[in-house]
Formats: C-alpha cells, sequence, structure tokens
C-alpha cells in the first residue's frame, strides 16, 4: 500500500498513514492482514507491505447474493461473524479501536479450509494508550467525521473520541444484518443526506431482521444477537468482542456440520426484492475460486 504522492504532503493523512502502518504491525491474528515490512518508495512516498490474499471483500460476497437473489446461509454468517470477532477481541486486547468497521473492510480470503475473513484497513483506528500507558492523543479533529456513516454507532457519530470496543461491535452488528437479508438496516444511504443517517442511528428503532429469515434451523438466539448488537445505548449492548465470538461459537456448535453444501436460502417475502446470495461455505468447506481477486504486496493508492 503506497500513499499517493499528491497527499505526502498533508502532514495529517502521513500522521493517518502511519498510524495503520503502527496499528497493524502491532497486531497479530489470523483473522488480521498482517503487515509484512514498511519503508519509503525512492522517492521518499510512505508505504507498506501486506500478506498476500486471495479472494473478495465481504461486500462483494454480498452482492453475491444480492444478485443471486437468495440469502446467505445463517451458518456462514455466523461463522464470518465469529472470525471477525475473534480479530476484533485481540485488537481491542491492545486498546486499538477499528473505528471503521464495513463489508468492505472485511476481507474473505479463499483458503483449501473455506472462507478466512480478515480485517484491513486501521487507518482509523484509535490507539487508547502506549507502550506505558500514556493515553495517546487523537488525529480526530473537531466538527470532523472518521468512519462509515451507515455502520457508525451513536456514539462515534456524536463525538469519535468516545468510540470504544463496543463500537465496533455496533458496526459489526449492523454487517451481519447486512449479510443476512442484502440489506442494511436503514435503507439506502445513498439517499439520504448524512445528518439524516447518523439522526437515524441516533434515534430510530432498529429493524427485526427474525422476519426476513426463511431457514427454520436459525436459532432464535443468533438473530437475537444480531439485535442485541446494534442496540442504540453502548451498555445495552455485548461488552466485549470475546464475549460475541464465544456466543457465535456456541450457535455453530449445535449444527452438526458435515461435508455437505450449505445451499442457500430463498429470499422471505418480508425481504427486500434485491436481497440474495451465491454459493456459500464455511470452515471445512472449500468455495469456488471463480472472480477470486488477489491483494497484498500490490501497490494501491490511498
Amino acid at each position: 500500500k503506497i500513499m499517493h504522492a499528491s497527499l505526502a504532503t498533508s502532514p495529517g493523512i502521513v500522521r493517518r498513514f502511519n498510524r495503520e502502518v503502527q496499528a497493524s504491525c502491532a497486531l497479530r491474528h489470523p483473522n488480521i492482514v498482517s503487515v509484512q515490512g514498511f519503508g519509503q518508495t525512492d522517492d521518499g512516498t510512505p508505504c507498506f507491505f501486506m500478506e498476500l490474499l486471495v479472494g473478495k471483500d465481504l461486500a462483494a460476497l454480498i452482492q453475491e447474493h444480492v444478485t443471486a437473489k437468495k440469502q446467505m446461509p445463517w451458518q456462514q454468517v455466523a461463522y464470518i461473524s465469529m472470525k471477525v470477532f475473534e480479530g476484533l477481541a485481540a485488537a481491542h486486547a491492545l486498546d486499538i479501536i477499528h473505528r471503521d468497521m464495513k463489508p468492505e473492510n472485511i476481507f474473505v480470503q479463499i483458503s483449501a479450509t473455506g472462507y478466512d475473513p480478515k480485517i484491513m484497513d486501521f487507518g482509523v483506528a484509535k490507539c487508547l494508550f502506549d507502550e506505558e500507558g500514556q493515553a495517546m492523543t487523537s488525529l480526530t479533529l473537531d466538527n470532523r467525521i472518521f468512519g462509515t456513516p451507515p455502520y457508525m454507532s451513536p456514539e462515534q457519530a456524536g463525538d469519535p473520541r468516545l468510540a470504544d470496543a463496543r463500537s465496533d461491535l455496533y458496526s459489526v452488528g449492523f454487517i451481519m444484518f447486512e449479510m443476512l437479508t442484502g440489506m442494511l438496516p436503514f435503507g439506502d444511504p445513498k439517499q439520504d443526506t448524512l445528518v439524516g443517517l447518523l439522526m437515524k442511528h441516533a434515534k430510530d428503532e432498529r429493524p427485526d431482521v427474525r422476519p426476513y429469515i426463511t431457514d427454520p434451523s436459525c436459532p432464535p438466539g443468533f438473530l437475537d444477537l444480531v439485535t442485541r448488537l446494534m442496540r442504540r445505548k453502548p451498555e445495552d449492548r455485548p461488552q466485549t468482542a470475546l464475549e460475541v465470538a464465544k456466543e457465535l461459537s456456541g450457535f455453530l456448535g449445535l449444527q452438526r456440520l458435515t461435508p455437505l453444501d450449505l445451499g442457500s436460502q430463498p429470499v422471505s417475502s418480508a425481504a427486500s426484492t434485491n436481497a440474495s446470495v451465491a454459493p456459500t461455505t464455511f470452515d471445512g468447506y472449500a468455495p469456488s475460486r471463480a472472480k477470486a481477486s488477489r491483494r497484498g504486496m500490490l501497490v494501491s493508492a490511498v
């Protein structure tokens, strides 16, 4: 990943880039993309090198389901989410809050064992403490928003400095809703103003995910977890990523997993006519490598 030359003269952007490098280098977890090295190009432009990944980002996987008009099986949603929460737990243990969890920042690597999600882009991460336990200065400026509004917690929208681990949990809850239904809880962000979208996070009732689910094997407790993650107040949500990962593991443990095609569920009448899904697999099931993309060790502009 190399910084665009036109941005390298901005001290704030360079600091953000360096923050991403520092945060990524500090994290070593199977579900977080690893940084292999960093430095500068011949002309002094900052850059760093990530592991090579084969697959696609979660946004593309969701869109495949939307195009096929099939629902992503809840087991796949639970497995991908469980691994994402495990990665977040590792980051949170180092007092690193991602603050921009969205499908585009979750890369679903295709491996011999199936889908292997990895969290990317810690460029807006909030590092709460340095190695000596001293509070670090946030790069977030007054009246400036970092993050992606369709997935942003109310507290982060109000004051990004207040975002803690529970803000990341909130964002992943919205991602889980989108994986299950093929749409965002608050509709099309392209039709909402920024203020209007943030107000929905702050005031609107969250839609119930249950009417959209057609698979009778889906545990009610799993859908209840999605609802709890999306709650407005941080204190009403699950409190840690590790807690959520363990809960998801329990739901998957209730299933007898055998090497068969999980298939896809037809979209219920309650769902958007655009909601859908593609061939699906999770741990132990190898998906098709068709249309796989390759990320890492390649130059890209920021």
